[in-house]
């Protein structure tokens, strides 16, 4: 039956079929808790990075695309994002929310009107990709591939790999000023705008006389507002603006730090099957290649091996659930002893409240220490524990089925554990997102 999977894999990766790289843009690159790599394996029906199986990394020179603007902000400015939902929509509509407050502030004769230019430099970058010829698989890779456990292989490095990375940096910045009247004073704005414009030219701009004097600044009481993502190390001391001046060289530091390849928000990254790559192909030793896989079986390989690393991913879903109750427990206890056993340091779990972790300063959603000791009982994690075990019982007989037919000649969908397994879910607990580790509050009169 060895032979059977080793010749099936064999005769699937010598075939001519197009590669079938797919690019993910949308928000499954919002876990900014991962990392994503240049090389690293990656699980599209899991959305998971797996290893980087690469010993070298040599990658392409990158490309960048500079956005500089200048927005007027006006009452209402919130319809102007409220259709685009890309990262950099959000981020800005964040940042506006934060620092728009009000347009206007006091009455009659003391009344003052606020005004408000929003400034923001977009740096895209792309075409950083992997360089497949130059650079080199790592030893234990190869290894699994020349003992032929391809299953190995897509366990430990993903079915895909990552070969390209687009990346976006953003920094913005708030201007107000104000003035005794509702009407902008365009003459002093586009003052502002060319003095910001030129921050490259050293003086080249010309600019009124009258609003280029921070005198001039101190009297709209110019404020200005900072926010940036996606920066590298370099130069982050001097992104601190106190004034006009200040804030240019802060717009020019800014962009240095942007122009790394390995910063940035990740925005786009280009997956490709590891069956299409040649190093993959050579290191396995085809030994038949008589024949050519259909598309059919290409596919049939693909799949049994995603729905393995689904395996995986359910299997660490339900048991980091049970260790996070379990801990979750541990520290109740230690931290909370129950005064029934502990009636000298102890305390009343009925009336000691804890904190939502997600909102701290809100107690209407506090929970009070006997609620969470039923939601962390040993009868709860042992609740876990048995679904794991009835879990792992299935998918084991699907991963069994799945070898003993042949990786690439007999789809999942066709041996019931599977299709029993594919039905699995990892139940959220989302109150142990909220409450755990635990956080006293307050005990309850």
């Amino acid at each position: 039956m060895k032979t059977l999977l080793v010749f099936a894999l064999s005769c699937l990766v010598v075939g001519n079929l197009a590669a079938s790289s797919r690019v993910i843009k949308d928000n499954r690159l919002d876990d900014r808790g991962r990392t994503p790599s240049l090389g690293r394996g990656y699980s599209i029906t899991t959305n998971t990075l797996q290893s980087l199986c690469y010993k070298n990394v040599d990658v392409t020179i990158p490309s960048y695309d500079l956005q500089y603007t200048f927005t007027e902000i006006e009452e209402g400015w919130q319809s102007n994002y409220s259709y685009d939902v890309s990262a950099k929509a959000s981020y800005s509509y964040w940042f506006l929310s934060a620092n728009v407050s009000a347009h206007s502030s006091g009455s009659g004769e003391n009344k003052k009107f606020y005004h408000y230019i929003y400034a923001k430099i977009d740096l895209e970058s792309y075409y950083n990709s992997l360089n497949e010829a130059t650079s080199e698989m790592s030893d234990s890779a190869v290894k699994l591939l020349k003992e032929k456990d391809v299953v190995g292989f897509f366990d430990a490095c993903g079915p895909y790999y990552v070969r390209s990375i687009g990346r976006h940096s953003s920094f913005l910045a708030l201007l107000r000023y104000e003035t005794e009247s509702s009407k902008r004073d365009a003459t002093y704005e586009a003052s502002l705008k060319a003095q910001l414009r030129g921050f490259g030219s050293s003086g080249s701009v010309e600019v009124d006389a009258k609003y280029s004097n921070s005198s001039e600044h101190q009297k709209k009481k110019l404020n200005i507002t900072v926010w940036a993502q996606g920066l590298g190390k370099d130069k982050l001391a001097s992104l601190l603006p106190t004034d006009i001046e200040s804030f240019k060289k802060t717009v020019q530091d800014s962009i240095l730090t942007m122009q790394d390849a390995n910063t940035g928000i990740i925005t786009s990254m280009e997956i490709v099957p590891w069956i299409e790559n040649t190093d993959f192909q050579q290191y396995l030793k085809l030994e038949k290649e008589q024949e050519r896989l259909k598309y059919k079986e290409k596919k049939t390989l693909m799949a049994n091996s995603e729905i393995i690393a689904e395996i995986d991913r359910i299997d660490r879903g339900q048991m980091d659930n049970y260790y996070k109750m379990r801990n979750c427990q541990n520290a109740m206890l230690d931290q909370f002893p129950d005064n029934k056993i502990d009636p000298d340091r102890g305390y009343d779990y009925s009336k000691t409240f804890i904190k939502d972790l997600a909102e701290p300063g809100n107690q209407e959603k506090e929970m009070s220490l006997a609620q969470l000791q039923g939601v962390v009982s040993n009868d709860a994690q042992k609740g876990i524990l048995d679904i794991n075990d009835a879990f792992i019982e299935k998918a084991t007989q699907c991963v069994d089925m799945i070898h003993e037919s042949g990786i690439a000649r007999t789809h999942y969908r066709e041996h019931q554990p599977c299709k029993d397994v594919k039905k699995e879910a990892v139940k959220p607990y989302l109150v142990l997102d909220h409450y755990c580790m635990p956080e006293f509050s307050r005990i309850a009169k």
